[in-house]
């Protein structure tokens, strides 16, 4: 890829030397490196920034506020990059100074080739090769990204010519010349994700017996190949006969798949039923391998806490759960570069939990997926494993640059995730697990460690400094006391931190728009029979009981509902599960989510901060006293969360 940098800044110098240019790269780590080439080969002309097309004066400006390091520096030899890694804004900014004209080169991923109309004179395609970690080997790009990627070149309504270089060995130059040339069939892809759309047709309702699902495939572009193109689909024969017997083949096997990860179940071995799982995974877009992996590792005896003096560790199950994020699929394809392995052994150094087997010297783990065993160095899922632990410890260093945008990809596709998770353990009954995944979300959104202080939430706070914090010659040891008090008190708190001026406005800041809960509550059974005697619910046996809960946020929210969370990618809105539970049982009896104000939806606050919401649930049918938890669990502060007991007298 290093021998391509020079002919691709001959292409543009040749083609295009002052119209705007897209370079097309296989991965995030060749943007820079290519960006990087091109500058060091400007730097030979005379004017080495002639890509730039705006006072240098207004570029730092801008410049000034992009985070990524790479970006900022080839910004001001007017290159930009564009990549998936890049944080929102950075890649606006790219985007729009190339748009405008302001910069002349962009180096992109293909990602860019597909539903963005950029103009562009010249497009370079630099290699037509990507490492693929699964195989372990260079892989092709579709030709049908190929052909994207060559159409950026003069757009009709920007350009009225353009110029496509492809960079390919010489070994393939014959190869992509035939297919320029001539006309290329465009082939279905529908079977590689087959059972994903199966599972949503099946939710949807569209699909309820196997012959359901033969007919739709009839109506897809798929269909139409297998007849035009059998041998590419692995179809014996070329027969009608031969197509129709393929057919009914996906379908078995896809339906075996899908009821073996518990999306489905099958009734005579011809009708089709969706699960809750497969109604999980399709509102979340999970696929069905996900699921498999959530509802196989998810069980009860979830541990919260460890005894370090007997050997545990002090996060308790804590890294087991993170194993089950770390191994769902929508990581089979998380980019593992060439060597990275070495660079992930790197990384494990200085994380808490290695990939393999952190407890060797101990008994094998009650909850969770066993590790031992678990991965390699080169495998994808354990690499976000050690990803997800670099960012809840706030790893400052890296080996690699590009494992820092591999991190927010990671973070993106983390929180539907573990929203899955959290409902698959409600729905069987699993309280402890349940809370569990619910602070690991917390924590992931405020790169924490279960084991931290929840006051290292604050901006610029550090743990030296927390034994400082104090209120009338009291520590302040909780994020929720810090919460509660009074704007002056909680000033004066902070004043005492060795912060300078503006950084403490903005922890008071902070402090100010932390979410301070009121949750009030009543039971009401069939035909209000139920009643209130010394303090304790009484209701009939296996009663439909139902719970009222009003909520109210104590401060307004100065925010517009945006959560503090400055070390996650992308911004949060505030959210709230209220989990009704029976903790000597371990027992979830019922759970709702509930938006803030901002977030909108079923459940959302009113304009003055209110939210009523309700949990319906059975009760038991033996008679006797029963005590539940009813909780306001937050999905992104931790130490925030509100609980309040209930005693059940069922009659």
């Amino acid at each position: 890829m290093l021998s391509m940098n020079k002919p691709a800044y001959s292409a543009i110098m040749t083609h295009s030397p002052k119209k705007p240019v897209i370079i097309f790269v296989s991965s995030r780590r060749q943007t820079r490196l290519t960006a990087q080439d091109l500058i060091s080969l400007c730097a030979l002309d005379d004017n080495p920034k002639k890509f730039l097309h705006m006072p240098e004066g207004d570029l730092d400006s801008l410049a000034s506020q992009v985070k990524d390091a790479a970006l900022k520096l080839s910004l001001t030899f007017g290159i930009g990059l564009h990549h998936a890694g890049l944080v929102e804004s950075d890649r606006k900014l790219s985007e729009e100074l190339f748009v405008n004209g302001k910069i002349q080169v962009l180096v992109a991923t293909s990602t860019l080739a597909w539903g963005v109309n950029f103009p562009a004179h010249l497009v370079v395609v630099k290699g037509t090769e990507f490492y693929d970690a699964p195989t372990k080997k260079y892989q092709d790009f579709p030709i049908t990204d190929v052909l994207q990627m060559m159409g950026r070149a003069g757009r009709p309504q920007f350009d009225d010519s353009g110029v496509a270089v492809i960079l390919v060995h010489d070994v393939k130059k014959n190869y992509y010349k035939k297919f320029l040339h001539e006309p290329f069939p465009v082939e279905s892809s529908l079977h590689k994700m087959l059972h994903d759309h199966i599972n949503a047709e099946i939710v949807g309702g569209t699909i309820k017996s196997k012959q359901d699902a033969v007919d739709y495939l009839t109506w897809t572009y798929l269909y139409r190949r297998l007849q035009r193109n059998p041998t590419y689909y692995g179809v014996q024969g070329t027969s009608e006969e031969e197509v129709s017997r393929h057919m009914s083949q996906m379908v078995e096997e896809t339906v075996n798949d899908l009821v073996e990860n518990g999306c489905v179940y099958v009734e005579n071995d011809f009708y089709i039923e969706t699960t809750v799982f497969g109604r999980i995974a399709s509102y979340y877009y999970l696929r069905y391998t996900s699921m498999g992996v959530i509802t196989k590792n998810l069980g009860s005896g979830y541990r919260p806490r460890g005894n370090p003096e007997a050997g545990e560790r002090a996060e308790g199950d804590f890294g087991q759960l993170l194993r089950i994020l770390a191994d769902v699929g929508e990581y089979d394809e998380h980019p593992v570069r060439h060597n990275e392995d070495n660079y992930n052994r790197e990384v494990e150094s200085n994380v808490p939990l290695p990939i393999n087997n952190p407890f060797d010297d101990g008994p094998p783990v009650a909850f969770g997926p066993d590790p031992r065993g678990w991965h390699g160095y080169d495998d994808p899922h354990a690499k976000t494993f050690l990803l997800l632990q670099a960012h809840l410890v706030r790893l400052k260093t890296m080996p690699c640059a590009d494992f820092f945008t591999d991190t927010i990809s990671v973070l993106d596709q983390s929180i539907r995730v573990m929203q899955a998770m959290v409902d698959v353990a409600a729905e069987q009954g699993f309280l402890t697990t349940s809370l569990g995944i619910m602070i690991m979300m917390q924590c992931i959104k405020q790169a924490v460690w279960p084991t931290d202080s929840p006051l290292l939430t604050l901006p610029h706070v550090t743990q030296s400094m927390l034994p400082r914090l104090s209120h009338r010659n009291r520590p302040i040891d909780t994020l929720a006391k810090l919460a509660e008090l009074p704007a002056r008190d909680a000033a004066d708190a902070v004043a005492r931190l060795p912060l300078s001026p503006p950084h403490r406005a903005e922890v008071v800041r902070v402090i100010g728009n932390l979410p301070v809960m009121r949750v009030t509550w009543r039971i009401e059974g069939r035909l209000d029979a139920s009643e209130l005697v010394d303090g304790r619910w009484c209701v009939d046996s296996a009663d439909e009981c139902e719970i009222k809960v009003d909520i109210s946020r104590l401060r307004p929210h100065r925010g517009g509902g945006r959560v503090h969370a400055p070390a996650f990618p992308k911004p949060q809105t505030e959210g709230w599960w209220l989990v009704l539970g029976r903790p000597d049982a371990d027992e979830l009896v019922a759970m709702r989510r509930i938006a803030s104000s901002a977030g909108g939806g079923r459940g959302a606050a009113g304009g003055d901060g209110r939210i009523s919401s309700a949990l319906k649930f059975l009760a038991p049918e033996q008679p006797g006293v029963y005590s539940y938890l009813l909780q306001l669990v937050s999905d992104a502060y931790v130490g925030l969360d509100q609980q309040v007991g209930l005693t059940v007298v069922v009659r």
